[in-house]
């Protein structure tokens, strides 16, 4: 008897289907909102855009002016509890949930299941809402170059790079943010609710416990991260409560 064997072009031709199917599944979707829930959302996405840029310049600038000063004389002796208090490699792990190579996948995943589930502004919250938090991570790096912790031992193999805020962090607190926000949302059960919520800022602080115990951050770094992060959460949250009513 002979057998019918895989060809590797179909699996390409599969999964070229699937795209295109869930393009398809977008676009009816993106048909079928009502007028102006796209104008709505898109002017709070550019509006909440400007904002976080703003107030991301204004943190920079305000924290590089204060830290020539002892305001911050606390965070070297805070980064030495870490070094003596977490073992290096649970540190290492924590700070892999907030590793690109883990979050890009995760977030055009959620993605394309919201557009399959034809939720055009939903899909888009998440992609590219995910990687509008580099740009605004990039604002505070271009207004201050500030330089990695380099004097411990845990970070003897870390490069000095530009430390504030931390990209890590800021993409956990979006990104584990927006999809505990989603299902959050569609839960009606209050202990459920609680959940989502607990599942966001234990993956966040994780990542931020992480970091600062790896010394690849200052604290201060750790905590604008978490300003700017949850600003942007907040305006895709604000984009969608005011268009998906519409939808």
């Amino acid at each position: 008897m002979s057998t019918t064997q895989p060809h590797p072009t179909d699996d390409r031709w599969a999964a070229t289907s699937f795209l295109s199917r869930c393009k398809d599944r977008f676009l009816k979707g993106w048909h079928d909102l009502p007028e102006d829930a796209a104008k709505h959302w898109l002017i709070v996405f550019a509006g909440g855009f400007a904002l976080c840029l703003v107030l991301m310049g204004g943190m920079a600038s305000g924290v590089k002016a204060l830290s020539g000063g002892t305001h911050f004389a606390w965070e070297p002796n805070l980064l030495r509890w870490f070094e003596d208090s977490v073992p290096a490699a649970a540190a290492q792990w924590m700070s892999v949930l907030g590793n690109s190579i883990m979050l890009w996948p995760m977030m055009i995943f959620a993605a394309g299941m919201a557009a399959w589930r034809k939720k055009p502004l939903t899909a888009l919250s998440i992609f590219p809402g995910y990687p509008v938090t580099q740009l605004i991570v990039f604002a505070g790096w271009w207004v201050w170059s500030r330089s990695s912790p380099t004097f411990l031992a845990t970070s003897s193999t870390a490069k000095a790079f530009n430390a504030f805020p931390s990209g890590h962090v800021a993409h956990a607190v979006f990104a584990f943010g927006i999809l505990s926000y989603l299902w959050w949302r569609v839960s009606d059960r209050p202990g459920e609710k609680l959940v989502a919520i607990l599942v966001w800022i234990a993956l966040a602080g994780s990542v931020s416990w992480g970091r600062v115990a790896t010394a690849a951050h200052w604290p201060t770094d750790v905590l604008a991260a978490w300003v700017i992060g949850l600003a942007w959460l907040l305006v895709q949250v604000v984009a969608l409560r005011i268009a998906e009513p519409r939808s």
